[in-house]
């Protein structure tokens, strides 16, 4: 039988005094394991200087050799040499003074006092008086994780593996063995994590690769094709579709995944807590200290199973931003290779033609300025619309001879190119009698066929065609250019 809730009434005292009785839990505080001036030189002036120096320590100690300790003199001196080969538009000291006219020694040793009280160098002196440098520990992380970012930022994310892994893994997990249970949870956790932030890290790249697109109205077909065919085809392209969308793709392995978790989550936690403290050699069986392993237990299960449950959403989220770059680029490209009209030319030309106009012409009576509003002080934001609604306008005929109008003729009705129809045709020309061909196998003679083989690529996704892509990650050189590879095949009827 339940038993009916007690009701207690408790006056305002009484309320105060039992909630500061309450344990809180304590959160784990960055400042409280590093300098508090850490990120001082990353937030000051000069940081985009301070950032190159710290990376040039960074790999002064951490890669190479990867030296722990160096004497002080071989620190300035390589830092010296390091300012005096490069050149930094702002230079300024711990107390923010200019540092700009001061030797490249000078300016050395400035740097290193300010990053020793940042807390990124640590000073040693030996029983030899000789004085050593070292990096921090933390500050080795932090530097790690923003090389890490900066070089994300423009290279390949790898993401082949992940998902398999974790299935794997999945897979091994034995209800009879809970041997390696926690430490199987762990890799489960932090390679569904680093997934994850990849995927999140992957949509970013494709906005600003669709932001630089839209705010650079003065690209040519040839800048779109290095853009589209070779640098978002390797940063996107195959990342997305050759290994998520096809070797890792969830939906493969995500049942298997979620059952697994679900029954950890449901019957196992006991087992894997066991494991946790006999493999970490935590002897404490109190209450709270049980709950509180629990919970982060549970914490860790939770996250892999709302990500998979979440992860095909996402990567549909990713698929529409890539369609909606590859068909703005698309778009941008046709109407580049189709526009024929020199409109800056024209406004030059009639800008030009306006100096033998006599200042005494009416000007206003012909393009109504002032009543159109469209030159004011509001005239940088305000929306441009006639006020006055023209109820009839005057058509002058131009006269132009038979050959100026077979010229405009062909204009208008000339037949594009580089339509979706005429690179199907080609498409299929380049396949012959054959069912598929690489690109490395096509006869590229000019940029024309380059820019037809970029195309087939761009309106592969699109419906009706007679042939399909397969891309691989093949690096071939085509007329100088570095490209991936890929197979063109003939569709099944």
């Amino acid at each position: 039988m339940k038993s009916k809730a007690k009701i207690v009434s408790l006056n305002s005292e009484t309320l105060t005094e039992s909630c500061d009785n309450i344990k809180r839990p304590v959160m784990d505080n960055l400042f409280d394991v590093v300098n508090s001036k850490l990120f001082g030189p990353l937030a000051s002036t000069d940081r985009r200087a301070n950032y190159e120096l710290l990376m040039y320590l960074y790999g002064l100690f951490c890669e190479g050799e990867a030296r722990p300790f160096i004497p002080r003199e071989e620190v300035v001196s390589g830092m010296a040499s390091y300012i005096r080969m490069h050149q930094f538009d702002e230079l300024y000291d711990d107390e923010n003074t200019d540092i700009e006219a001061k030797t490249a020694r000078e300016k050395a040793n400035l740097k290193i006092k300010q990053f020793k009280r940042a807390g990124f160098l640590i000073e040693d002196t030996t029983d030899g008086f000789e004085t050593n440098f070292s990096l921090d520990g933390s500050a080795i992380l932090l530097l790690e994780r923003m090389k890490e970012v900066a070089h994300k930022g423009k290279g390949q994310m790898e993401y082949t593996g992940y998902v398999y892994v974790v299935f794997t893994m999945c897979k091994e997990m034995n209800a009879d063995n809970f041997s390696k249970s926690y430490s199987t949870l762990q890799q489960i956790e932090e390679r569904t994590r680093a997934l994850m932030n990849g995927l999140q890290g992957l949509n970013s790249k494709i906005r600003r690769y669709i932001e630089n697109l839209m705010n650079s109205p003065d690209l040519t077909p040839k800048e779109i094709y290095q853009i589209v065919l070779v640098e978002y085809q390797h940063d996107v392209l195959f990342t997305l579709f050759d290994n998520i969308k096809s070797k890792d793709n969830p939906d493969r392995y995500s049942d298997v995944i979620l059952q697994t978790m679900r029954s950890m989550a449901d019957s196992y936690i006991p087992n894997i807590r066991q494991n946790m403290m006999e493999t970490t050699h935590d002897d404490d069986y109190s209450s709270d200290h049980i709950a509180a392993i629990d919970a982060k237990l549970m914490d860790m299960i939770t996250y892999v199973i709302h990500s998979f449950s979440y992860m095909q959403s996402l990567l549909d989220y990713i698929d529409r931003n890539n369609n909606r770059y590859l068909n703005s680029a698309k778009g941008k490209l046709n109407f580049i290779l189709n526009e024929n009209v020199d409109v800056e030319g024209r406004i030059i030309s009639a800008l030009a033609s306006l100096k033998g106009v006599p200042e005494e012409y009416d000007f206003e009576s012909l393009v109504g300025i002032r009543r159109s509003a469209n030159i004011d002080d509001k005239s940088t934001y305000a929306p441009r619309f006639l006020k006055d609604k023209l109820t009839s306008i005057g058509l002058v005929e131009p006269e132009l001879t038979e050959e100026e109008i077979e010229l405009g003729r062909l204009a208008i009705f000339a037949e594009d190119r580089f339509s979706r129809h005429k690179v199907d045709e080609r498409a299929l020309e380049i396949l012959g009698d054959r069912d598929s061909i690489a690109l490395s196998e096509m006869e590229i003679r000019d940029f024309d066929d380059l820019l037809f083989a970029f195309l087939m690529q761009v309106y592969a996704e699109s419906a009706g065609l007679h042939y399909e892509i397969e891309p691989n990650n093949e690096i071939i050189h085509v007329l100088h250019y570095r490209m991936h590879n890929f197979t063109l095949y003939r569709k099944e009827s």
